[in-house]
C-alpha cells in the first residue's frame, strides 16, 4: 500500500481503465484510513483510559504495536518499509524484555526506538502529502495522520526526558502506564496550542521542547492548508 496521491494511469484513460482505477483505490485507500482510525482510537481512547489507570500497560503496548504494523503497510518506499520493520522488531523485543525485567535503561531504549519509528513514518507520509498533485480525501487523511503522529513523536521525546530526568513535568503520575496517557495529553494540548495548564514542563529542556512543538503544530496546519488551497486553484485553472 502507498500513501502517494498520484495515480499510475493518465487523467484521460479508456473505459477499461476504470476497473484498474477502482482496484487501485481499493488497495491503496484502506491502509491510510485504517492507520488514521487506529491512531484516533489510541490517542483519544486508549491513552486517556490508561492515564486513569483503567487499562494495563499490555493493552497500551498492543495498540502501539498495532499502529506500527499498519504503518509498515502504508509506506511506499522499500527502504522506508525495511527500516520500519527493523525498528518495529526492536520495539517488540524491548517491550518483551521490559515486561520481564522493568528498568529505566530498557524503558529509555524502547522509547528511542519508538521515536525513530515515528520520525520515519512522519517523513514518509508527509512527503506524500506535500508532493502529490491531487487534492483528495486521501491527501487530507494523510495530513491528519501526520498531525497525530507528530503528537506521538513528541510523546516519545517527553517520555524519554521524564525517564532520564524524573520530575521534568508537573501534574503527572509516577506510574509509567499513566504517564503515557498524561504526557500524550500534554503533547496534544501543546501541539494544538490549547495549553490548559494542568500538566506543566518544569525542566528547561522540557519547556524548550514544548515551545518547539507548539510552533511545529501551527506551522504544519498553516502549510498544509496553503498547499491544499494552492493545488485546488491550480486544478481549477487547468
Amino acid at each position: 500500500m502507498s500513501v502517494s496521491g498520484k495515480m499510475p494511469y493518465p487523467k484521460k484513460y479508456p473505459t477499461w481503465f476504470s476497473y484498474f482505477r477502482k482496484w487501485h483505490r481499493f488497495v491503496h485507500e484502506p491502509g491510510l484510513t485504517l492507520l488514521l482510525a487506529v491512531e484516533i482510537v489510541f490517542v483519544f481512547g486508549i491513552a486517556p483510559l490508561a492515564s486513569a489507570g483503567e487499562l494495563s500497560l499490555g493493552v497500551v503496548s498492543f495498540f502501539q504495536f498495532l499502529i506500527g504494523l499498519v504503518a509498515v503497510g502504508v509506506v511506499s518506499a522499500n527502504w522506508e518499509r525495511g527500516v520500519l520493520v527493523i525498528v518495529l522488531l526492536i520495539v517488540g523485543m524491548l517491550t518483551t524484555l521490559e515486561n520481564r525485567q522493568p528498568g529505566a535503561p530498557l524503558h529509555l531504549g524502547l522509547w528511542c526506538a519508538i521515536l525513530l519509528f515515528m520520525l520515519v513514518l512522519v517523513g514518509a507520509v508527509g512527503r506524500a502529502v506535500f508532493t502529490t498533485e491531487l487534492v483528495s480525501s486521501h491527501r487530507i487523511r494523510g495530513g491528519m495522520v501526520v498531525y497525530l503522529t507528530l503528537a506521538l513523536l513528541f510523546l516519545a521525546v517527553f517520555v524519554m526526558l521524564e525517564t532520564h530526568h524524573p520530575g521534568s513535568f508537573a501534574g503527572i503520575s509516577g506510574d509509567s502506564r499513566q504517564q503515557i496517557g498524561q504526557l500524550l495529553y500534554f503533547s496534544l494540548t501543546t501541539l494544538t496550542s490549547t495549553g490548559y495548564g494542568d500538566v506543566l514542563p518544569l525542566h528547561p529542556l522540557a519547556r524548550g521542547l514544548a515551545t518547539f512543538e507548539a510552533v511545529v503544530g501551527q506551522l504544519f496546519i498553516a502549510t498544509l492548508f496553503a498547499r491544499l488551497i494552492n493545488l485546488h486553484l491550480l486544478t481549477r485553472r487547468s
